[in-house]
């Protein structure tokens, strides 16, 4: 199941524990499609061999009427949207308000935070793949040559993994995410900051590359800039004609290179001003033009879903 969720908040910390609430969401679907009952019950076959038989015709009504209650009793009050996708059949359903008014819709856009990080690095792998990079080539190798960043040495793998022991910038953006809504950080299209100047934000201080794990948006922040310099496109474009090239999933999309549409979930459940505070992005264009490939996607719950699958 993937859920979708508005749960107001306050403080600085709301962008952080959104994040957090939306990538456990995902890696429990993951383990929900791949696991047995029991140690025993679990197949041999690789996990990615569960999605074969998943099928979208629409569970029974009793089914339905399961997962429904348990959205329910799991949103408390919030605005929330899931999709099932399973080989019983699919169902989709939502909770709670968008805006503080309206009902929230199956298909109401929310931003998705670091799930984001999935999608970049499917995009990175199929690269790899396609044998335009190797996962232990250094970053540096693939990085704009111009620009002036200490990457570490880390590797193509460190980033993906987090062990890359380079700082996060993102801690230095809080303040300005939540006063200036509209300000463009990491987008040149839109008379934004050049990476370089994004990256003067990431401290200075560097831990041995591969020796923890330490997560932090920098990472995909820098992967973004690979994938780039080598197709050569936008981040956006690169992902549309790639891992986005899957039917079904249009509404999910990458910020702000692709902007989102009605019906839209609020930040946080708020008001439909926060949206236009944003400029019409989710949760704003601040944060989707800062957040950048480590952040900065938004989705309905049926797209998203049919992504994972």
């Amino acid at each position: 199941m993937h859920e979708l969720e508005n749960r107001p908040m306050t403080g600085m910390s709301r962008r952080r524990s959104y994040r957090a609430r939306i990538a456990m969401t995902v890696a429990m679907a993951m383990l929900m499609a791949g696991c047995g009952s029991s140690p025993e019950a679990r197949p041999t076959e690789p996990t990615t061999s569960a999605f074969a038989d998943i099928r979208e015709d629409p569970v029974s009504e009793e089914v339905a009427a399961e997962f429904q209650a348990a959205l329910n009793e799991m949103a408390r009050g919030a605005g929330m949207a899931a999709t099932v996708m399973s080989p019983d059949g699919t169902w989709s359903g939502a909770t709670g308000k968008a805006d503080g008014v309206r009902d929230v819709r199956i298909n109401d856009q929310f931003a998705i935070g670091s799930v984001t990080k999935s999608v970049i690095a499917a995009q990175v792998m199929r690269m790899v793949e396609a044998g335009e990079l190797d996962l232990d080539d250094p970053a540096t190798d693939h990085l704009p040559p111009d620009l002036d960043f200490d990457s570490n040495g880390a590797t193509i793998r460190q980033l993906l993994g987090h062990r890359s022991g380079i700082p996060d910038y993102y801690p230095r953006l809080l303040e300005s995410l939540s006063t200036d809504r509209q300000r463009v950080w990491l987008n040149p299209a839109l008379r934004g900051l050049e990476p370089a100047d994004l990256l003067k934000l990431v401290p200075d201080d560097r831990a041995p590359a591969g020796e923890e794990f330490g997560y932090t948006d920098t990472n995909y922040l820098l992967l973004g800039l690979v994938i780039e310099q080598i197709r050569g496109r936008p981040v956006g474009n690169v992902l549309r004609d790639g891992v986005l090239s899957i039917e079904g999933v249009e509404r999910l999309i990458y910020q702000p290179d692709e902007a989102p549409t009605e019906p839209m979930a609020m930040p946080y459940g708020e008001s439909t001003a926060a949206l236009k505070k944003g400029d019409g992005y989710l949760p704003s264009l601040g944060a989707a033009s800062a957040d950048g490939a480590a952040a900065a996607m938004a989705s309905d719950a049926p797209s998203l879903a049919r992504w994972w699958r």
